[in-house]
């Protein structure tokens, strides 16, 4: 429905108490449609008026009425001799006679009437019905241009929200070009490492007699092999998380765990790893990456425990609040220092060497990459010889991204 400025409105009023004054009635008025009622939106301004603006009656029992329904003018001589007006309010107010067109919006809805009432039996001529038509056009031509107005206002809203993102995409186009670049010199970089090796290593295999030797060579050869190779499937795993379109669904996290913890079922033996698994929530994801998330965590707690302590791994949820649920991991491992906090979840970056540790340095920068795919968040508390404890935050209504 067309909102009508208060200029409009003065506009109308001067035009309903000229037709009061030019066809000598009592109340002139223009109504408008609020289903199941109408209310007088403005009324002639003449002391005999008995209409005030603001009153309201039930649409389907007054004049107004039919001439919206029937989307036709409507004439009444005298409703006193007609049945059908038995019920009408406007009867205690002693208006008998009416004449009254429909006023449209431009897209055919209904905005109201515009019509003149008498409190005596009035036939109303033909002047008087052309002259309110002409009335009945500058008041649907005034609705119009309110009407294109707000159109234009809403028009111009959705321009600026689609400016704000295109400035933003241009931001996170700027943000993902500068990671890009970044990532590309440090991918280079890992790369380059096995492979020298590997190539080092072959030469040297060429000048190398002794069979012991040249077995060790070729272990060598073989790790540095496996862990380029290893890197270049976490590289493309990290890449094709950006462009990964699968759509959202209802995933119980508890059954994503368990088969997690099945498929780690070996370097969970192997270490003797005990396990404290509580409930966990059901949220909005992607269950195959939610899977990934979860392996990469439970396997970082398992390769940086303690030497001379079993791994203990606790998963749980804690309170969470109205908009959000929480999942945390917490393992009692060699955790980390403050520096190493703002590091971790960098791509390739190592807080301990390939000889200390095995890794691409990649597992966590996968894991906040799909938190932050799923809109929530990822957090860490960790001091050196204490353990570490991943916080992730899930908000309970994620869009779904079909």
């Amino acid at each position: 429905m067309a909102v009508v400025k208060v200029h409009i409105l003065n506009k109308w009023q001067e035009l309903v108490n000229s037709m009061a004054r030019f066809m000598k009635v009592p109340s002139a008025l223009i109504m408008k449609l609020d289903k199941p009622e109408m209310e007088v939106l403005v009324a002639s301004q003449n002391e005999s008026n008995p209409a005030s603006v603001g009153a309201r009656a039930d649409w389907a029992k007054i004049y107004c009425g039919e001439a919206i329904r029937s989307r036709k003018p409507q004439w009444i001589t005298n409703a006193l001799n007609d049945e059908r007006w038995a019920d009408n309010p406007l009867l205690e107010l002693n208006l008998v006679s009416y004449l009254g067109y429909p006023l449209f919006l431009p897209n055919g809805q209904p905005f109201g009437t515009i019509c003149i009432l008498d409190i005596k039996e009035n036939p109303f001529c033909e002047d008087y019905k052309e002259i309110l038509g002409h009335f009945k056009e500058i008041v649907e031509n005034d609705l119009s241009l309110a009407f294109k107005q707000e159109e234009l206002i809403a028009r111009n809203e959705e321009l600026e929200i689609l400016k704000d993102r295109l400035r933003t995409n241009s931001i996170n186009l700027e943000k993902s070009n500068k990671e890009l670049k970044d990532f590309a010199t440090l991918v280079s970089h890992d790369l380059k490492e096995p492979l020298r090796k590997i190539i080092y290593f072959e030469n040297k295999l060429r000048e190398e007699e002794s069979d012991d030797r040249r077995k060790s060579y070729l272990k060598r050869i073989s790790d540095s092999a496996l862990r380029m190779n290893r890197l270049i499937e976490e590289m493309l795993q990290l890449s094709q998380l950006e462009y990964q379109v699968d759509s959202f669904d209802t995933v119980d996290l508890n059954r994503v765990i368990i088969e997690v913890l099945n498929d780690l079922e070996i370097p969970i033996s192997e270490s003797k790893a005990l396990i404290q698994l509580e409930h966990l929530p059901t949220i909005r994801g992607n269950q195959t990456q939610l899977y990934r998330m979860f392996q990469n965590l439970v396997a970082n707690a398992l390769k940086f425990h303690k030497e001379d302590q079993l791994p203990v791994i606790r998963i749980w949820e804690p309170l969470s609040g109205e908009d959000y649920n929480q999942v945390c991991i917490r393992d009692e491992g060699i955790g980390m220092t403050p520096d190493a906090l703002d590091k971790v979840f960098k791509p390739l970056e190592r807080l301990h060497s390939t000889s200390e540790y095995e890794g691409s340095g990649l597992g966590l920068s996968i894991v906040q990459k799909i938190v932050t795919m799923h809109d929530g968040t990822i957090s860490i508390e960790s001091s050196p010889n204490e353990g570490t404890t991943f916080t992730l935050k899930f908000p309970q209504n994620i869009h779904s991204r079909d």
